[in-house]
């Protein structure tokens, strides 16, 4: 019934020139690369921790570690190891009083390092990012992994359906949290998690408490993007385009999978059954590249009741949020409206249809959530 617009339009076709497509794909892909690189750091552990001083501005039992370890006499190649395996939460507290021990000056050093690694452990997450795929998820995720209240693995987690009971979902959960303090709020991103029909009982199993962050994105570019990325990693024949995908009956089981991926008001109902709305955070993917963007992070603070630790700096072209830990710069174009998706004006006809397709879908979700998204 959803795709009954689709169908009837079967025999409409559109033949566009291939280097076309690949204009549209790098078009997105360049805006995102700039917003993935437009900081020091993320793709790197180079510079982080190794600003942190005697003087930084947190008190994050995280960032009391970190000037430890700087203090110790130990080679900078060595150092730097160390760092980057516990700023990734990789290092066991075994394995940091083993190695910081052994290069601490001081017998008082060893005892107050001790004392400084109580309670650094792998917990159940306090908060998950659950989608949704295509809406930003990874970047997001590199923002608040430089959070020193914040314990997040860099790489990406698939505990969900690499188990097919929660016992073992359990198990898989905690090997993949990063170790965290008390005073850390722990997360996780597993962005196909929305699409789970027994993913939000199982989450509240772990956690009724658990806080949300959801990433959405008109609809109809969550379906182009989802679509480009299944070309470029060989799930998606290159030689299809994109409206012979939304047009053509013979591709109808790869098309229903990824429309059925941008129904958000059904992925939403099923969770709300298990936690109320203000569990939610929801941002909207377009807002990232935005001047709004350092407010969202100043709203996610908020919402995981961590300490501020973001200030914000604004030139001619970005809004950026520096970093009080390491200094670096998270940045976004600064645009006073959200950008339109580059998709559109290579398959107009095509977006158009799709547009009222999931026109009710959308209403239905804004009513959910009680928030207009102004998509369509």
């Amino acid at each position: 019934m959803l795709l009954g617009a689709v169908t009837l339009v079967n025999m409409v076709r559109w033949t566009y020139v291939r280097p076309l497509l690949l204009g549209s794909l790098l078009a997105n892909g360049i805006l995102f690369m700039r917003f993935y690189t437009a900081s020091d750091g993320y793709h790197s552990y180079d510079g982080v921790l190794t600003r942190w001083t005697a003087g930084s501005v947190s008190d994050a039992q995280k960032v009391i570690v970190g000037r430890k370890i700087l203090a110790l006499d130990m080679p900078e190649v060595k150092k730097h190891e160390v760092l980057r395996g516990f700023h990734r939460g990789d290092l066991s507290q075994g394995d940091l009083l083993k190695i910081l021990k052994e290069y601490a000056v001081k017998q008082e050093d060893s005892r107050s390092l001790n004392a400084a690694l109580s309670g650094y452990k792998r917990r159940f997450p306090d908060a998950i990012i659950i989608g949704c795929k295509k809406c930003g998820t990874t970047f997001f995720k590199r923002v608040l992994a430089q959070h020193p209240y914040i314990a997040m693995r860099p790489d990406e987690s698939k505990f969900f359906y690499d188990a097919d009971d929660d016992e073992k979902r359990k198990v898989y959960l905690k090997r993949a949290m990063a170790r965290s303090f008390p005073d850390q709020i722990t997360m996780v991103k597993e962005p196909t998690l929305l699409y789970f029909d027994d993913a939000p009982q199982f989450v509240r199993k772990v956690n009724s408490r658990a806080k949300l962050i959801l990433l959405v994105r008109d609809p109809v570019c969550r379906l182009a993007s989802d679509f480009f990325m299944g070309q470029r990693r060989g799930t998606i024949d290159v030689n299809v385009t994109f409206d012979e995908l939304i047009l053509d009956d013979k591709y109808k089981k790869k098309r229903n999978r990824l429309m059925t991926q941008s129904l958000l008001d059904e992925r939403i109902q099923l969770w709300l059954t298990e936690f109320s709305l203000d569990r939610f955070l929801i941002i909207k993917n377009e807002d990232l590249l935005t001047s709004k963007f350092a407010t969202i992070l100043h709203d996610t603070e908020r919402f995981l009741e961590i300490p501020h630790s973001f200030q914000l700096q604004r030139n001619s072209s970005t809004t950026c949020a520096r970093n009080w830990i390491n200094g670096s710069l998270i940045c976004s174009p600064l645009r006073q409206s959200s950008p339109v998706c580059s998709y559109e004006e290579r398959f107009k006809d095509v977006f158009a249809m799709l547009k009222e397709v999931f026109r009710p879908h959308v209403s239905r979700f804004e009513s959910l959530v009680h928030r207009k998204f102004n998509w369509f």
